[in-house]
């Protein structure tokens, strides 16, 4: 059965771990996955204006940020930047414009694990 989520509405995964619709707009909808401290923000495209209005505290506290092509579009990567997360994954195979990212543009595949305190890259 597809429900469809309102803003800000959560849905648990499995025990710990959470999807909240951040906010959308025409372009998409964006994501906060979470599982205990660790938190990732998937703008999918939406608007960081849009995500700040509706879900303000969704831009906060960030572990990573997965962004591609259609989130620096328009919305500079210094916007992105000034959110500090410790990781940006790039979802794209075009080169990111974000130094030390880490994403499909440098290797076939990112894998993360999480006890939700910590976060590792495996392959």
């Amino acid at each position: 059965e597809v429900e469809k989520l309102l803003p800000s509405e959560i849905v648990e995964l499995e025990p710990g771990v959470q999807l909240t619709l951040a906010a959308e707009d025409l372009n998409g909808t964006a994501l906060l996955l979470q599982n205990g401290s660790l938190r990732i923000l998937i703008p999918n495209g939406v608007d960081y204006a849009v995500i700040k209005e509706v879900s303000p505290d969704a831009l906060t506290g960030l572990t990573a940020l997965l962004l591609g092509p259609e989130d620096v579009s328009y919305i500079p990567p210094r916007v992105w930047l000034n959110l500090q997360p410790q990781l940006i994954l790039w979802k794209d195979r075009g080169i990111s414009p974000f130094e030390n990212s880490l994403g499909v543009d440098v290797v076939a595949d990112v894998h993360l694990v999480s006890d939700g305190t910590k976060i590792w890259l495996t392959e």
